[in-house]
């Protein structure tokens, strides 16, 4: 959990990170002393995965485009 994204901030700072998690977005959010991308609160869609992987990623270098998204 948050040892990991700080590792991850170690490694890439500006890599996108989205949070998974049972509880509420805001006690997800507490445990972690870093800037999150998203969250999904589970149970989730796997529209919402998508939709949440999509704006997370939208402004990072390299990420793939919508088209890419489609079977």
């Amino acid at each position: 959990g948050a040892e990991t994204c700080a590792r991850i901030r170690n490694i890439r700072h500006d890599i996108p990170i989205v949070l998974m998690s049972g509880y509420w977005e805001e006690q997800a959010k507490q445990k972690f002393e870093t800037h999150v991308s998203g969250f999904l609160k589970k149970p989730f869609s796997p529209e919402q995965l998508r939709d949440t992987m999509k704006l997370a990623f939208a402004d990072f270098p390299g990420s793939i485009g919508e088209s890419e998204l489609r079977p």
